[in-house]
């Protein structure tokens, strides 16, 4: 719990970095599950009807993936009794899970669509609703109101986590561009660092997620619940 601690970006990493010790198997688990299943999807879509399932799986299974994942972070970053089978936890709060996804997906085109800055600053507002929407089961529309709460005057923290996201992500880059140009010396030289991106970086980076979303959640919380003065007490 880090109600008592001010939200800072080192401290979401470094949370994260003691979490991935701790739960090193299930998370690496996880993430390799989560790697095949969508590598396979991208094979299945050389053609057009794999193209079809990989577009409805996405759209049907999507939501359920992702905030699953994000839902075995969670429970991980609180040292509660998270097992693999929790990914698939989404399903039964699958109307509220779908439809925040959906509606953080179209803010965030909307911005992107108007301007790139407006979609920058509604994906840090709104992204915690991945998060919200499992831990509070709310409804979709309950859990963009939350994280737009909880994010409110950290715009900048969660920016900065961002590029430090985009950054380790570079690690993938030859991999994904080999595989796709069907060009195996590529992929071969990417291999290592995909390797060093899914068994290391991702998981810590789920569970640093996590931990920001604790983090903030717990400010938010605990900064509500503070007693208010009357006008004329603080003399």
């Amino acid at each position: 719990m880090n109600e008592g601690k001010h939200p800072d970006v080192s401290q979401w990493l470094s949370q994260g970095w003691e979490t991935f010790k701790k739960y090193p198997a299930l998370l690496i688990g996880v993430t390799v599950m989560m790697t095949l299943i969508y590598v396979i999807l991208a094979v299945l879509a050389s053609s057009v009807i794999g193209m079809i399932i990989y577009y409805l799986f996405l759209l049907l299974f999507g939501p359920v993936l992702w905030m699953g994942w994000c839902y075995i972070c969670l429970r991980a970053v609180r040292g509660e009794n998270v097992v693999a089978g929790d990914l698939f936890a989404p399903l039964s709060h699958y109307g509220p899970v779908w439809v925040a996804y959906i509606l953080y997906g179209l803010i965030v085109a909307a911005g992107c669509i108007l301007l790139i800055v407006p979609g920058i600053i509604w994906s840090l507002k709104y992204g915690f609703c991945t998060f919200a929407v499992m831990d509070k089961k709310c409804g979709g529309i309950e859990a963009i109101s939350f994280s737009a709460k909880i994010t409110k005057g950290f715009k900048g923290q969660l920016f900065l986590f961002v590029l430090i996201e985009l950054v380790c992500g570079l690690l993938s880059l030859p991999f994904i561009f080999g595989f796709a140009l069907m060009k195996p010396f590529i992929v071969m030289m990417g291999l290592l660092p995909f390797a060093a991106m899914v068994l290391v970086v991702a998981p810590w980076l789920g569970v640093s997620l996590a931990a920001a979303y604790e983090s903030l959640r717990g400010h938010y919380e605990s900064k509500i619940a503070e007693p208010s003065l009357p006008p004329n007490s603080a003399i």
